[in-house]
């Protein structure tokens, strides 16, 4: 782990600072106690920094991560005949259409900027956070350009909606993230 060295140095340092509290009873000699807990310090402070590094390189790994595309093992090239490859961003756009009865509906951009995306690419992923208004906007204008969501306005509703492009090519994109398992007899 990560943290393994520092932790044992942590509980060095708490026993140390034991023995300090035991010098200043009289009970052992206060300057072994205290070149020790300086020692400690010393040696504890560049293993913090080296470990919020790490930590910080890892957090960053992750997001550049989560804006790849889909990385699944087939070739999405020619998964639909003349519609683009599908991107993550795209792919969890077209999910947002659906409500919780499995009905697609229009929505604005409020609706499609504050969900819980991490819900469809990380599942397993706590806290649940929802993307940058700039990578919604990417997102709505890739898919806008490969013809899978429209915007209309209908009176005072500016919303876009999903096409029946934009269907076929969800429903393409469940297929492979999510296979079907075959019954065996």
């Amino acid at each position: 782990m990560i943290t393994t060295r520092l932790n044992l140095l942590m509980d060095a340092y708490r026993i140390a600072r034991e023995q300090v509290g035991e010098a200043n009873r009289g009970k052992a000699l206060p300057g072994i106690c205290l070149r020790r807990c300086h020692k400690l310090r010393q040696i504890i402070w560049p293993e913090i920094r080296r470990v919020r590094w790490l930590l910080r390189l890892i957090s960053a790994r992750r997001a550049r991560k989560q804006e790849n595309a889909m990385n699944q093992a087939t070739d999405q090239t020619n998964l639909f005949n003349d519609q683009p490859v599908l991107s993550t961003d795209m792919y969890v756009l077209l999910q947002l259409f659906t409500n919780h009865f499995g009905v697609d509906r229009p929505k604005d951009f409020y609706g499609l900027h504050h969900v819980y995306h991490s819900v469809h690419t990380h599942p397993d992923k706590l806290p649940k956070s929802s993307w940058s208004e700039a990578r919604v906007w990417r997102a709505i204008k890739a898919c806008e350009q490969a013809g899978l969501i429209a915007y209309g306005e209908k009176g005072a509703d500016h919303k876009w909606t999903i096409t029946q492009r934009g269907i076929e090519a969800r429903r393409a994109a469940d297929q492979i993230a999510r296979p079907r398992k075959r019954k065996t007899a």
